[in-house]
C-alpha cells in the first residue's frame, strides 16, 4: 500500500496511502515509542508485481506470479529497488523484513532447474537472499526473513551466508498444543 514510484509507480493500489499519510503514521508510531519494522516482499508472494506486464519476464515460472526467478537478468536490481522505495518511507528503520517465504517454485525454470542440480536448492536461494540481505546492511538495516525455505538448510551454511547480517522470522500455522 505504499506509492511507490519510478518504474514501480504501476505497483500502486489505487487507494494506497499517500506519501504524506505513510510519513504521518511512522511519525505516529515512532512518538509513540514503536519501532516500525517495514516488510517488503522481494523473492515470494510477488503478486503485487509479477502480475504486470512490464515486470512478467521475472517470474520464476511463465504460469505463475507468485515468485521471483533469482537467476533472471534484473532479478536482484528489482528486489533491491523494492527495499530501497520501502526505506524511503521509514527512514529511521532499523529493521526491514524482507520476506523471503513460500518461494514454492524455486528451481523449476530451465535455468534454475540446472542451478539446483548442481549446487542445490540452499545455495540457489541463498545465492539471491544474500545479497539482498547485504544491501540492507549497506543501508544500515538488519534484515529479517521468514523462516520457512531456509528451516532445513544445514546450519553451517546459514552461518557463513546469513548469521551475521540476518535474523528469522518463525512463523507457523499448525496447532502448536
Amino acid at each position: 500500500m505504499l506509492p511507490y514510484d519510478g518504474r514501480l509507480k504501476v505497483l500502486r493500489n489505487p487507494r494506497c496511502y499517500s506519501t504524506s499519510e505513510v510519513i504521518a503514521i511512522v511519525s505516529a508510531a515512532e512518538v509513540a515509542g514503536l519501532d516500525v519494522i517495514p516488510l517488503v516482499q522481494t523473492f515470494g508472494h510477488l503478486e503485487f508485481v509479477l502480475k504486470h506486464a512490464e515486470f512478467e519476464q521475472y517470474r520464476e515460472d511463465p504460469n505463475d506470479i507468485l515468485c521471483l526467478c533469482p537467476l533472471t537478468e534484473g532479478s536482484q536490481e528489482l528486489a533491491k529497488e523494492l527495499i530501497h522505495q520501502t526505506l524511503r518511507f521509514h527512514p529511521s528503520a532499523k529493521y526491514i523484513h524482507i520476506g523471503c517465504d513460500e518461494v514454492y517454485s524455486l528451481g523449476t525454470c530451465s535455468r534454475c532447474s540446472l542451478q539446483r542440480h548442481v549446487s542445490g536448492a540452499p545455495t540457489l536461494f541463498l545465492d539471491f537472499v544474500a545479497p539482498l540481505v547485504e544491501e540492507c546492511r549497506s543501508l544500515g538495516v538488519h534484515a529479517l526473513l521468514w523462516h520457512d525455505m531456509f528451516e532445513n538448510f544445514p546450519a553451517e551454511l546459514l552461518q557463513k551466508r546469513l548469521a551475521d547480517f540476518a535474523d528469522p522470522v518463525v512463523w507457523n500455522y499448525s496447532n502448536l498444543s
